[in-house]
């Protein structure tokens, strides 16, 4: 019988031998369970966007004890006892996003992967959230290689034969396992340069994944593998059909039709078993909320593979939390626990969340007040903060507050940027926000007149705080977040676009906007809202 790639039948004892779990029986078509064949299975066990979380977090949505590498660790000896023959692989945003992960600059991620035994891991857009310098601290604290074609280092491209030695990086590694050759290839999102602007990137660049994949898999082919698995820090969403600036899940299984899976990333999605195109696709969550595993099924007697089978495991209460890594991060975690519960002043009204044009809410007045004067008693003078919210979605309460709840605020690094713009350019930034509906506002005192209604709503003017038209000859100095400064993903080019111009004389600070908030409370408190601009 002619085996195909992705289909075989086997017997349902010998499945159960290969999975370990006969929770996965369901999983498996009822094809391939009518007859015996020799198996052997290579079992790919993956995180991704774990993004600094050691011990359990919660859901977006709320739902708390869930995730967290000690918890993942636990799963992951366990596939491992079951299946000696393994691979385990990292997809990327693997420290950013906890206090733990900033203060230790992500080294504290990196020894327990290390500790695990990682074969690999994909560098992640927030990889470079705190600069070029943690990254590179990272590559060198890793004892696995880390995995990325589509990217240049000191002019140096990844995927070529003769420059890759000269990069920290790697395209592609060669694994085998069992006797069979597994050749794993690393992509990043080529949305890199819309979310940091050079001066945190140095000398990395995100290439487009398409064209470094095709010179790499001309390597990785001659090499004869017996698998090819793509690990990607990019991902899809739900509906999603074709391919976004920072996803090129489409395009890439259109061209490459040799891959055997995508292990994904990047979109925070809990997807055990999807296809991109006619390749089997995977992702592990987020936080490590799910932790996945992909087995690769070989016919012993072809040395073919048969049958690719995905799936994740929720990583709940019902998971104990891995001793080895709770102790190998015990000191880092207690005193990062310490630090976040370290008070930093009292809020003395409620804080709204609401928010229009010209018409900022309380929490986004608390961060613009705080950046404006907290510059301003730095020497560093400025008139207006450009800025909005993250994730808050409900009002702060009055009260002690903590640096855990300025982390609630400001959950990233950003770093503060300033520039200069002329009234029509201000106008022009502000008109893009409001087009793009993910409302930015500006915090200080020039105030934008607004005319029309809903859809046609327009900026006109800028008026001082005696509510003047601003002068022509002076020029309205903002403060902007490094991320909105870079475009904000995509959405702000006419910001980034003007920031490019010598004339804005764009600097970016050595200071982080949810430090600088954390300052200014402290030496504000108690904050009172009348006291906001």
């Amino acid at each position: 019988m002619m085996l195909d790639r992705r289909s075989a039948v086997y017997s349902r004892r010998a499945f159960l031998r290969w999975s370990g779990s006969a929770a996965l029986l369901s999983l498996v078509p009822s094809a391939l369970l009518g007859r015996s064949a020799n198996l052997d299975t290579v079992c790919l066990i993956h995180t991704t966007d774990l993004h600094g979380n050691i011990l359990p977090t919660s859901t977006y949505g709320g739902v708390p004890n869930v995730g967290g590498l000690a918890r993942c660790a636990t799963r992951i000896k366990q596939w491992k006892a079951q299946n000696p023959h393994h691979m385990l692989l990292d997809m990327g945003d693997l420290y950013q996003g906890t206090d733990v992960g900033f203060r230790t600059k992500g080294q504290v991620m990196i020894r327990c992967l290390n500790h695990l035994g990682y074969d690999a891991w994909v560098p992640g857009n927030h990889e470079f959230d705190w600069g070029v310098e943690a990254f590179e601290s990272a590559l060198k604290a890793s004892d696995m290689p880390v995995i990325c074609a589509n990217s240049r280092w000191d002019g140096q491209r990844v995927w070529n034969e003769r420059e890759v030695g000269k990069t920290p990086l790697q395209p592609w590694i060669l694994k085998e396992v069992n006797g069979y050759k597994v050749a794993f290839v690393g992509l990043t999102t080529p949305g890199i340069p819309n979310w940091f602007l050079p001066e945190k990137l140095g000398e990395f660049r995100a290439t487009d994944p398409v064209g470094a994949l095709r010179m790499t898999l001309r390597q990785v082919e001659a090499a004869k593998p017996d698998a090819i698995i793509l690990g990607t820090h990019m991902g899809l969403r739900p509906g999603m059909t074709s391919d976004d600036t920072a996803n090129r899940l489409f395009a890439i299984a259109e061209a490459f039709p040799q891959i055997d899976a995508i292990l994904g990333g990047h979109t925070h999605r809990d997807q055990p078993n999807q296809r991109v195109g006619r390749i089997p696709y995977t992702q592990a969550n987020y936080f490590g909320i799910h932790v996945g595993r992909l087995d690769l099924v070989f016919d012993r007697d072809s040395r073919k593979l048969i049958h690719v089978q995905p799936m994740t495991s929720y990583m709940d209460g019902s998971v104990k939390l891995d001793p080895e890594v709770l102790s190998l991060t015990h000191d880092e975690v207690k005193a990062s626990q310490a630090h976040l519960a370290e008070s930093v002043g009292r809020l003395a009204d409620r804080l709204s969340v609401e928010t229009a044009p010209n018409r900022p809410s309380g929490i986004e007045r608390l961060i613009g007040t705080a950046v404006v004067q907290g510059l301003n008693r730095r020497g560093i003078e400025v008139d207006a903060c450009y800025h909005g919210l993250i994730y808050q979605d409900s009002p702060i309460e009055p009260g002690e507050k903590t640096i855990e709840d300025c982390w609630s605020i400001l959950p990233f690094e950003n770093f503060v940027v300033t520039a200069q713009f002329s009234r029509a350019q201000l106008i022009a930034i502000m008109q893009e926000a409001y087009n793009h509906r993910s409302l930015r506002s500006l915090i200080g005192f020039p105030k934008l007149e607004i005319r029309g209604q809903r859809g046609n709503r327009r900026f006109v003017s800028v008026k001082d705080k005696d509510g003047r038209e601003w002068p022509d000859d002076r020029p309205i100095r903002v403060a902007i977040n490094s991320y909105d400064a870079a475009s904000g993903g995509g959405r702000y080019t006419v910001l980034r676009e003007v920031l490019e111009e010598s004339a804005s004389q764009r600097k970016m600070h050595p200071l982080l906007v949810r430090s600088v908030m954390i300052d200014w409370i402290r030496e504000q408190s108690p904050v009172r809202e009348r006291d906001l601009l």
